[in-house]
């Protein structure tokens, strides 16, 4: 999505713990706590999408030097693969944040700006099986359940609490 989206001339900005692997790294540099390089404007921001500081701070680091952002694409995911006898607990709750309380805390930092506007587009990455929970997917059906579920929440608030039909969502 970020190559296609750089190619139509749109400015990317990936939040992540590790840097897209290559061909995309073209020039490095530090800019505060984030490792950023451009490859076809592809913008990348180390930050850990479960912390609201983190996100707050790539953000901000963003606004100064991008603007605030038009759409917002959350698509951050993992999916371990045990059973729920198996899994550990904390591997199930870092499903959780990574899969669902990331798109509240990207939503939190990036919206405000988008319902002031009255325009912009949050995108919610969800998955089939928010649908089929297969066997030993459980907790990752859970959370892109849980998604669907955000998607049509927010669509709601931004209409009858928010006032910002502009603001779309998918």
């Amino acid at each position: 999505m970020a190559k296609e989206f750089a190619a139509k001339g749109f400015k990317v900005v990936v939040l992540d713990l590790s840097p897209p692997k290559q061909p995309f790294r073209k020039s490095i540099a530090a800019l505060g706590n984030f490792l950023t390089f451009k490859a076809s404007g592809i913008h990348f921001y180390e930050a850990d999408v479960t912390s609201s500081a983190q996100i707050s701070n790539a953000a901000e680091t963003i606004r100064k030097s991008l603007g605030n952002p038009t759409v917002l694409i959350n698509n951050a995911g993992i999916g371990i693969g045990r059973t729920i006898l198996t899994e550990p607990e904390e591997a199930i709750r870092k499903t959780f944040d990574v899969n669902t309380i990331a798109h509240f805390l990207t939503v939190k930092e990036f919206l405000p700006a988008m319902v002031e506007r009255n325009h912009g587009h949050v995108v919610t990455i969800a998955s089939m099986s928010s649908f089929v929970a297969p066997a030993q997917m459980v907790d990752y059906a859970c959370t892109k359940a849980a998604l669907v579920a955000f998607n049509e929440g927010l669509a709601s608030e931004l209409r009858a609490r928010y006032k910002a039909p502009n603001v779309r969502t998918t």
